[in-house]
This record gives C-alpha cells, sequence and structure tokens, in this order.
C-alpha cells in the first residue's frame, strides 16, 4: 500500500522475528539475502549480506569480507560460487559470526518487547502449530489466540 507500517503489521513482524527458532533464524537470513528467490546465494548476494550486517566497513573491506565468506561457504562437490542453505548453515555452525547480528537484535528485542517467558511459550506455540513456518495470516491467528488465551489467565487471576 502506501508506504506505511500499521501497529498491526508491526507487531506481527515483531512477532515472526522474536518466534524464529535458532535454524528457523538462520533460514529467515538465508532467504532474506537471496534477493532473486534461487534458492542460492551468489557473492553479490553475499556481499550485500556484509555490508548490511557490518555498514560502517568501506566497501573493499567488504568485498573482502564476502569473497572469504564464498571460500569458506562454498564446500560442495562441484564449487560453483553459489551457496545453498546447506552449505549456509554448516559454515554458520561451523563460525557461528557469520550471522551474529541477528540473533543479538533478536535478544535484545525479546528483553525489551514482553518479557522471557512470553516469547519462550509464543515460540512452542509456533512450533506446535506450524512446525516453525506459517504464514503471516496463520501468525495472526495464533497472535489473536494467544490474547484471548492471556485475557482469560487475567480474569481467572483476578477473581482467585
Amino acid at each position: 500500500g502506501d508506504g506505511s507500517l500499521s501497529y498491526g503489521e508491526f507487531f506481527i513482524s515483531l512477532w515472526n522475528f522474536c518466534t524464529l527458532t535458532h535454524e528457523t533464524l538462520v533460514k529467515f537470513t538465508f532467504d532474506l539475502y537471496d534477493l532473486d528467490g534461487s534458492g542460492e546465494l551468489s557473492i553479490d548476494e553475499v556481499y550485500e549480506m556484509v555490508r548490511t550486517i557490518h555498514p560502517t566497513r568501506d566497501s573493499r573491506h567488504s568485498k573482502r569480507e564476502a569473497k572469504k565468506l564464498m571460500n569458506i561457504m562454498d564446500k560442495d562437490d562441484d564449487p560453483d560460487g553459489l551457496i545453498t542453505f546447506k552449505e549456509f548453515m554448516t559454515a554458520h555452525k561451523k563460525l557461528g559470526t557469520v550471522i551474529f547480528p541477528a540473533f543479538m537484535l533478536q535478544r535484545q528485542i525479546r528483553l525489551k518487547a514482553m518479557t522471557k517467558r512470553f516469547w519462550a511459550k509464543a515460540t512452542k506455540k509456533r512450533e506446535k502449530e506450524f512446525g516453525g513456518n506459517g504464514t503471516v495470516d496463520d501468525l495472526i491467528e495464533l497472535y489473536q489466540k494467544m490474547c484471548a488465551e492471556k485475557v482469560e489467565y487475567d480474569v481467572l487471576v483476578q477473581l482467585n
């Protein structure tokens, strides 16, 4: 639409990001930088990832870092200059630092918005309902259910 973000859209985005498990956050990040939707990351897409994660570095440094990452990640039988999700995940497990800022952001948001308990419950519920996936409409419906349950819980607490 109009380029603005409603509170509902903001909250669903927050909900989506904060209820991602470790593996689904890695997949989310991979998909975010797979700009052409090919299911593989090219050197240009890895460069964009490095540039976004470290915006203060100059482009030459980012290009060098992207090339280093490509050499580390492109470990299949056919080093074709393209990174599959499997290669991305393997490199993430090996290095742990490639998308560390995404994990730190998720942690900070979880601590500042709602409570640890809330996000743990929401993540479990998402896993149970969708296996970690789910469309935005599915997430809206789940959020509405959880809000209704919280209202019921709050009423019960007030009655006791």
